[in-house]
């Protein structure tokens, strides 16, 4: 596995790695293809804005979510196909399928 694929997963990964981000991925994966306004999420989700928006943002620049403006509101729909490489890594590595020789790479740790 490449140097860019594994820091692609480890962007997926932490793009995953808050429960408000799984929590919004779940109210995403409801409505997959019709998608979610800003307001309809921040309503199921009891998440104030400015933290939705952060977090929208965080899995939006890993490819997790779309954002398509729709009037005077924002649509935001879930990439499903975009944790492929993470399911990938996690099933390979599960199995025991990795490269002898390949160290996971180094991540920073954020407290």
């Amino acid at each position: 596995m490449s140097r860019p694929e594994t820091d692609h997963i480890a962007r997926l990964s932490f793009a995953m790695g808050h429960p408000r981000r799984v929590a919004l991925f779940d109210l995403l994966s409801a409505r997959p293809e019709t998608g979610n306004s800003l307001a309809a999420l921040e309503n199921a989700s009891k998440i104030p804005r400015a933290s939705l928006i952060y977090h929208l943002r965080r899995m939006e620049s890993v490819g997790l979510v779309r954002r398509r403006a729709k009037g005077s509101s924002t649509e935001l729909t879930l990439v499903r196909s975009a944790l492929s490489p993470l399911k990938s890594a996690v099933a390979s590595r599960a199995c025991g399928t990795l490269s002898a020789g390949i160290q996971p790479p180094k991540l920073k740790v954020y407290t």
